[in-house]
């Protein structure tokens, strides 16, 4: 980020997740770095995923920095049975709260984090198998958060 400059735009990389947590007040307590529920927000989460995790995959066109994440949501250790049960549990919890995600992706082209745009679940693609991120905005102004909540995608109300 350009110093004073309080839009966060996408390409910026940051070292840590301490570093692009502070821009939303977040000070790790030493649990989870993989995402931070943003305070006063409902739903709307900083998240650092690793790029081709090896249990959670969250896979993407990294020459456009992901327009779109596939994660799912197995690997070593992990049944068949347990990544199906996994599967539907998450599909239809995102589906319910319809939540967005400011990406922070790690080893995107290094081991740093690249701010890659705020996503929502791509209902169309994503299913019980996978759930698909689509990037709904490249920039956020840091002064006006309360703005995200427009960036939620209508859900038609159909049933599961």
């Amino acid at each position: 980020m350009v110093p004073g400059e309080r839009v966060l735009k996408m390409g910026v990389r940051f070292r840590s997740p301490t570093e692009y947590l502070a821009l939303f007040g977040i000070h790790l307590t030493g649990d989870s770095l993989w995402g931070k529920a943003l305070p006063g927000l409902p739903d709307v989460w900083a998240w650092g995923p690793r790029y081709h995790h090896p249990k959670w995959h969250n896979d993407g066109d990294s020459l456009q920095l992901l327009p779109t994440i596939s994660e799912h949501w197995d690997g070593p250790g992990v049944t068949e049975e347990a990544a199906n049960a996994r599967g539907k549990a998450r599909y239809y919890l995102y589906r319910r709260i319809n939540e967005l995600r400011l990406a922070f992706v790690k080893n995107l082209r290094d081991t740093d984090y690249v701010f890659t745009g705020v996503y929502t679940m791509d209902i169309e693609q994503s299913d019980t198998s996978k759930i698909v991120w689509r990037r709904v905005a490249t920039d956020v102004n840091l002064d006006r958060l309360d703005l995200l909540d427009s960036l939620r995608v209508k859900q038609p109300c159909t049933p599961l």
